[in-house]
């Protein structure tokens, strides 16, 4: 029977091994409908260079780096903080204006409890002295005309709309990554440049533009790159790990300096996969089709 049934197996016919007979979607079907999530591996042109401004990226021009070793054109990052403090400025003004609305609609509210108070005390100093049957229909014909429908079509009678509370902006100025910045925290950084690099065309970012004034090793998103914040002096990692270290004195200008001043610049990434640290996965996340 087993052997019978695998010749079955065998014999199907065509038609009902195609896509049309199942309602499951194939892995090719469903990379052709474009649902649910996506992900796509980011190239190396989706990288930005070492040598870009994170803001503006293009080639720094007067680079600094901030604390977490983030790169900048001195021009771009010091355009950005003027708009976050001028930004910080408007905020805090309808902040002010809203807090003062507030105020006074609480104020408001407390004054016209007030004369609520006022006006039921007297109603029940009235109703004692006045006769029952003269104030009975008239609390009846006010009962009738205080108790009125909340009518949402009519424009007069529709509920009052609730206003977004708006929170107090904060002093503290945000990098483009999220990260607390501060203008006298930028680290001005010397890059020495590659002999020559500067007959390449100014408006691109290139590769190779950079070198450890050590070994001569081309700087880029592969190779680790250290700062020392007290000379702004830039030098890849095997020369920092194997030469600097140990005398802790930078070859440059020949100063002596402490670990505190050491600052590893973060790059953008590369496009091996053996650098996990790296995320080079782009996720789209989209509504999964359904067939119902």
């Amino acid at each position: 029977n087993h052997s019978h049934d695998t010749q079955k197996l065998v014999l199907m016919p065509r038609h009902s091994k195609n896509n049309t007979a199942s309602a499951v979607f194939t892995s090719f079907e469903r990379n052709r409908l474009q649902s649910g999530t996506q992900k796509a591996r980011l190239g190396h042109d989706s990288l930005k260079p070492f040598d870009a401004c994170s803001l503006s990226l293009e080639p720094v021009q007067n680079p600094v780096a901030d604390a977490q070793g983030n790169i900048y054109s001195k021009q771009a990052i010091y355009e950005y903080l003027i708009t976050q403090k001028e930004l910080y400025k408007v905020n805090l003004k309808d902040w002010k204006r809203q807090q003062e609305a507030l105020k006074n609609e609480e104020k408001g509210k407390k004054e016209e409890e007030f004369q609520k108070k006022v006006a039921n005390f007297d109603k029940r100093e009235s109703s004692i002295t006045s006769d029952f049957r003269t104030s009975a229909p008239a609390a009846k014909n006010h009962s009738l005309t205080t108790n009125t429908l909340n009518s949402y079509w009519v424009p007069s009678l529709a509920p009052a709309g609730v206003t977004e509370v708006i929170k107090k902006p904060s002093k503290v100025m945000q990098s483009p990554f999220g990260h607390p910045i501060k203008l006298k925290d930028l680290v001005p950084i010397s890059l020495t440049p590659i002999p020559g690099f500067e007959e390449d065309d100014p408006g691109r970012c290139k590769t190779g533009r950079y070198m450890c004034p050590v070994c001569k090793k081309t700087l880029n998103n592969v190779t680790g790159v250290f700062c020392i914040k007290s000379s702004g002096q830039v030098y890849c990692s095997s020369c920092m790990d194997k030469i600097i270290l140990p005398d802790m004195i930078c070859p440059q200008t020949n100063t002596k300096f402490t670990k505190e001043d050491l600052l590893e610049l973060k790059p953008e990434g590369s496009s091996f996969a053996c650098r996990k640290q790296d995320d080079l996965v782009a996720t789209v996340y989209t509504p999964v089709a359904r067939i119902g």
